[in-house]
């Protein structure tokens, strides 16, 4: 990564110096928010009601909306209604070993919830049985799933995800993964947590400007993942959920394009957000300027200066 801001840093001090154009990028978060924070949850066993109406009403009380792993042999309505009202998101949590399965599971569980299903992860991760890299990510993007997770180490923010076709690593035309999820849980046994680590790691990342993605079970841990989040200082972080967050990243540092018009330069994106989008352009002839798209709309023009 150190390599990589490197050659970035490098490759933007030569443009600066050289062309007439202007740098445009966006930056990672909606106005108003320097970090990000989701909470993914792997339903993977069963958890009473009052479990559920207890996470879901902590939840409102703090703002957050949260993703939802289901796996489609354990889904009941009650609970994929209870997500929904509380506007969190649903994703499929597969174990499939084949594509037929992977549809086959998703089309059980779009039957049952309202929201599209944009979003996918693996049950048991790279260390489940059946997983197969590169290839169940091909089974996705063939699949229509927009999100997934991409494993090991990297850095805190979205990314296409990449994997080999024909020898040569390339980046998907529509899947996103956001970063790599920090686990709260161990193990299923009662007090087999990280919070104690968690509780300086996630500051760390959200210090950083990053975008944290905090991975529990439902049914475990469930004071600590209580004491984690009321732990966490959330000024100016962007609590939401993982499919939001790609579809930010998506529409506004993987999609947007600057169209250079006779009277000046226009920023378009490729759908309306919910939130405002800042761009920092830079130029060598004038000083930096940000610049905004306002929630809804889908360009903006890059207000003219004067050279210094």
């Amino acid at each position: 990564m150190e390599a990589l801001r490197f050659c970035l840093a490098l490759a933007e001090e030569h443009h600066l110096t050289f062309a007439d154009t202007p740098m445009v990028y966006a930056l990672p978060y909606p106005e108003g928010f320097s970090c990000a924070f989701s909470v993914r949850h792997d339903y993977d066993r069963k958890v009473d009601s009052d479990g559920w109406r207890e996470l879901m009403d902590f939840y409102d009380c703090h703002g957050i909306r949260a993703s939802f792993g289901i796996l489609s042999y354990l889904m009941p309505q009650n609970v994929l209604d209870l997500i929904e009202e509380r506007g969190h998101e649903i994703q499929l949590h597969c174990f499939a070993h084949d594509e037929l399965e992977l549809r086959r599971q998703a089309a059980l569980l779009q039957r049952h919830i309202c929201q599209p299903l944009d979003g996918v992860t693996i049950h048991g991760g790279p260390a489940g049985i059946g997983y197969r890299g590169s290839v169940h990510l091909e089974f996705f993007e063939r699949a229509g799933f927009s999100i997934t997770e991409a494993f090991g180490i990297r850095d805190v923010t979205a990314v296409p995800v990449a994997r080999i076709t024909d020898g040569v690593p390339m980046t998907t035309a529509n899947l996103m993964a956001p970063p790599f999820h920090v686990s709260l849980d161990g193990s299923t046994r009662p007090g087999d947590h990280r919070l104690d680590r968690l509780v300086k790691d996630i500051p760390d990342i959200l210090h950083s400007g990053g975008y944290a993605v905090l991975m529990n079970h439902p049914d475990i841990h469930r004071e600590a993942l209580i004491e984690l989040i009321e732990a966490l200082n959330m000024d100016g972080c962007w609590k939401t959920t993982v499919r939001d967050a790609m579809r930010f990243a998506r529409a506004s540092r993987f999609r947007a394009r600057v169209r250079h018009l006779p009277t000046g330069h226009q920023i378009v994106i490729g759908e309306p957000l919910e939130h405002n989008c800042i761009f920092r352009v830079r130029q060598r002839t004038t000083s930096d300027q940000s610049v905004k798209i306002v929630a809804g709309q889908r360009t903006t023009l890059i207000p003219e200066q004067k050279g210094l």
